[in-house]
């Protein structure tokens, strides 16, 4: 009987041995580049029709955005108003150039240009928006807001 207990004490240690060395580890993930681009940098000056900015990076090409103009779409979509700025502020400026810009996406539907002719009373012409004093610019795009709802 003495041989049989050790012998499963022995057959217990190399189980146990050989369960530790097959555990799975996790690895770190490490990030590979693609070495095939040759420009991983595209400037604005870089860029031939010179309009957008843009960045070549691991997800393939974006447009560089300034961060105040970020900081304006952000308050765009928290529906925060450029009229809340004072009038010569700069974030006021940004505000509603980027609600002409979400306007001017609006305008596209025929519903849209509808209701602009009944605030407005002319028809929705390309370069009209332009002419549109700053408080028309708010009202219209809540207007066009709350007219989906």
């Amino acid at each position: 009987m003495g041989k049989s207990k050790t012998n499963m004490k022995s057959r217990k240690r190399k189980h146990l041995k050989t369960r530790r060395s097959k555990r799975n580890r996790t690895r770190k993930r490490t990030l590979k580049l693609i070495k095939t681009i040759k420009n991983p940098l595209v400037t604005g000056l870089n860029v031939k029709s010179n309009k957008l900015k843009l960045s070549n990076g691991i997800f393939g090409k974006r447009e560089i955005i300034n961060l105040m103009d970020y900081r304006a779409i952000q308050l765009a979509d928290n529906l925060n108003r450029p009229s809340d700025y004072k009038k010569n502020s700069k974030m006021f400026n940004i505000l509603h150039k980027e609600y002409k810009r979400r306007l001017k996406i609006l305008l596209k539907k025929k519903k849209n240009r509808i209701i602009y002719e009944k605030i407005i009373g002319t028809p929705y012409k390309r370069g009209s928006l332009g002419k549109l004093s700053k408080d028309k610019v708010e009202k219209l795009f809540f207007t066009f807001l709350n007219s989906r709802e």
